[in-house]
């Protein structure tokens, strides 16, 4: 019994005889991509939203008086601060 296993497993391909689990992996491997793209989309448009806001929030100041950027504005967009 011992060599008809062995005998079987040396004249099968690799492939055939994992068939099952490379077909398993292969779904598995396909999920993870789309997770992937899905989690880059979502944080590509937290950005995109943050940003319009921002941009509203600058078109509005922009029209006001006093147009002038404030400290933490200043440290959010990463200009330097004005002594």
């Amino acid at each position: 019994m011992k060599t008809t296993f062995i005998g079987r497993l040396t004249l099968t391909p690799v492939s055939v005889q994992f068939s099952d689990i490379l077909s398993k992996l292969e779904e598995h491997k396909t999920l993870l991509d789309l997770q992937i793209s899905n989690a880059s989309t979502q944080e590509a448009l937290k950005f995109y939203v943050k940003m319009e806001e921002k941009l509203l929030k600058d078109d509005k100041s922009a029209t006001e008086p006093n147009g002038h950027l404030t400290e933490s504005e200043r440290q959010e967009i990463g200009w330097c601060s004005s002594s």
